[in-house]
Formats: structure tokens, sequence, C-alpha cells
């Protein structure tokens, strides 16, 4: 049997993984946030896994031009040049991608500006969002 020259690299991360037995929980939140999103890509693109991919990759118009991935990878917290710094819940962001809405941006400056005066970085939460955005 021929063991490929970079077989322990591939090794590594498992033997890790054996040693713990467990994701941390920030691993873990993450990847149930990436199989949510990714379901309703697929969903959205008809299990076009390419398509969902290259979405997921892409800037979104709902996500103020971020690419899924990134808003992944931030947990769904982001600095706007214009809007300043602010988080928005991650069921929102489903619900955004899964219907393909966005924010009304001039509503929604509005709105984190009244929000900075009770807390530094305002979160958007769905319900929040439906009613008042």
């Amino acid at each position: 049997m021929t063991v490929p020259a970079n077989s322990q690299q591939v090794t590594r991360p498992r033997a890790r993984r054996a040693k713990t037995e467990r994701f941390s929980t920030v691993q873990s939140d993450r990847f149930i946030i990436l199989i949510g999103v990714f379901e309703h890509a697929l969903f959205r693109f008809e299990d076009d896994v390419i398509a969902a991919t290259e979405w997921m990759s892409a800037p979104a118009r709902g996500l103020s031009s971020k690419r899924p991935m990134e808003m992944l990878s931030t947990r769904v917290e982001t600095d706007c040049p214009a809007c300043g710094h602010y988080r928005v819940s991650d069921a929102l962001v489903l619900t955004l991608m899964e219907q393909g809405q966005i924010f009304d941006v001039s509503k929604t400056r509005i709105w984190l500006a009244s929000k900075r005066k009770e807390e530094a970085i305002p979160t958007i939460e769905i319900h929040e969002a439906l009613v008042v955005l």
C-alpha cells in the first residue's frame, strides 16, 4: 500500500479531533450557521451546488454588498463606513437571503442612530427588522 507523501497533513486534524472528540462551541455554531445558509442557497438555486457555492462567495445586495461567507465569519457583525458598526441576528440574515429582501437603507440608518444612544453596537433582530425596517 502506497501512502501519499502529504498523508501527515491530512491526518493531523483528524488526530487533534480524536483527542478532543468535539468541536468547540464557536466551531459548532459556525458549522450550524454554514449548513443553514447553504441549505437556503441550495433551495434557492434548485439544488444546483455550483450556483449555490458561487452565490456564497459573491457580494449580496441584501447583505450590504458583503459576501454571505464574510457574514458567517464575522458572525453577522459589520462596520459599514456609512452606517457604522452594527450586528444582524442570524435568523434575520437567513430570512433576508431566503426571501431575497434587503433593508430600507435610510430607515435602517435612522434606526441604528437611535439605537446607538442605548448601546454602542446595536443588533438588528428579526422582529424589529420585519416591522420597522
